[in-house]
This record gives structure tokens, C-alpha cells and sequence, in this order.
């Protein structure tokens, strides 16, 4: 008899916890969170339901903040930045950039290849073949943390972070978030937002951001 009625006790918990999980009214019952990184936010872009909670949690080290707005370009189209692609590596192998100054690779290989351009959330964003000795210009999506792969051997040669400036549209910030910190945020109308996390030592700049698309 114990045995009995500790299976419909335990029937009876599963049952609730499943009927919690459901539903699809005006918002979603689950809160998806957003993570933020070191070098991104994590899931770049999320969607949800109007009236839906979106939950950013700092998973780094450092303390980290949520501005809603966009980042735009601060480079100069005459600033030259020439990276050289060798066999295994670049060079410089990792380098830091302005959103909208010129970015030239050089291929210094000796072969012809195909380089891969890939975002921080791991999508291939462009490939891009270069004959023995080619030099391109390179144009990137917008400001971010970006990995370069040789597309033969899917071998990482570098990164290339691109700064933009930060301009909030005031709809919504967080506090500035410690590690294991969580910033609800609940949405009731439509739309995509945009949002960074600044560089906390230098508010002028960032290259982390993410969007949030709510459907009715």
C-alpha cells in the first residue's frame, strides 16, 4: 500500500509540473535565457512571444551590462588595416578594429583557398576565395567578434574583433551584472529590439550585441 500511493504521489507531481510547462496564450510559460559572455551574447538572436520574459544572465568573469540600442559605425573607409593569411595562422592573428575602416587580407599562403568568415553564435556569414598572392578588401556584417577558418582544412587561423559605437535608444538597461546575475525583461509589444553590452571601461565602444524578435 505505501508503494501505491507513493507512485500517485509521484504520478500526481508529474502531472503538475507538465501542465506548467504548456501553454501558448499571450505569452510564453518559459523564459529563455539570453547568456552574456566574454566575446558575445548567447543566443545571439532569440525569439519570443508578445508578453514573453527574456532573462540575461552574466556567465563571465567580468561584470557586464544590457543597453537596448544599436551599434553603428566609428572607422574611417581611408584607415587601412592589412592582415596577411599565411599557411596555418594570420597576421597579426588577433586584432581589434574599427566598425567601418578598410580590412584588407593578403593571401600569403603560397596556395590558392577559400577563407571562411564566421559570427560569434558559429554561422559561416561568408567564404571568400583568394588566388596565390590576392589581396581583398573584406566587408564584415557590422561590428562583432568574428573567427577566420581556412575552409580546406576548417583549420582556425585568427579573430578579428570589429568596435562600434554604442547609441541606446532608451527603452530599456540593466544594472551592471556580476557573474550569475540575471536581468528579467518583459515584453509587450511587438517588434525586434537591438541591444549591446558596453565595454565598461571605455562606454565609446563595443562589439557585443544581439537582437530579441517578439511575434504577436
Amino acid at each position: 500500500m505505501r508503494f501505491a500511493a507513493l507512485c500517485a504521489v509521484i504520478i500526481g507531481l508529474a502531472a503538475l509540473v507538465c501542465g506548467c510547462g504548456g501553454g501558448s496564450g499571450s505569452g510564453s510559460s518559459t523564459s529563455p535565457f539570453v547568456n552574456i559572455e566574454s566575446l558575445r551574447f548567447y543566443q545571439k538572436s532569440t525569439n519570443i512571444r508578445l508578453g514573453g520574459l527574456v532573462q540575461f544572465r552574466n556567465v563571465d568573469s567580468q561584470p557586464h551590462q544590457v543597453v537596448s540600442g544599436v551599434l553603428v559605425a566609428i572607422g574611417n573607409p581611408a584607415a587601412e588595416h592589412i592582415i596577411n593569411i599565411n599557411m596555418s595562422t594570420l597576421d597579426p592573428r588577433n586584432s581589434e578594429e574599427n566598425y567601418g575602416d578598410t580590412i584588407e587580407f593578403n593571401n600569403q599562403s603560397g596556395l590558392a583557398l577559400t577563407i571562411q568568415i564566421v559570427d560569434d553564435n558559429g554561422q559561416i556569414i561568408s567564404q571568400i576565395p583568394f588566388n596565390v598572392g590576392q589581396m581583398r578588401q573584406i566587408s564584415f556584417p557590422g561590428p562583432g567578434y568574428y573567427t577566420l577558418r581556412n575552409q580546406s582544412g576548417q583549420v582556425t587561423l585568427g579573430s578579428i574583433v570589429l568596435y562600434g559605437r554604442p547609441i541606446s535608444n532608451g527603452l530599456f538597461q540593466s544594472q551592471v551584472l556580476s557573474n550569475g546575475q540575471i536581468f528579467p525583461l518583459e515584453f509587450t509589444s511587438t517588434g525586434t529590439y537591438t541591444f549591446f553590452s558596453p565595454d565598461l571601461a571605455n562606454p565609446d565602444r563595443s562589439f557585443i550585441t544581439g537582437t530579441i524578435v517578439v511575434q504577436p
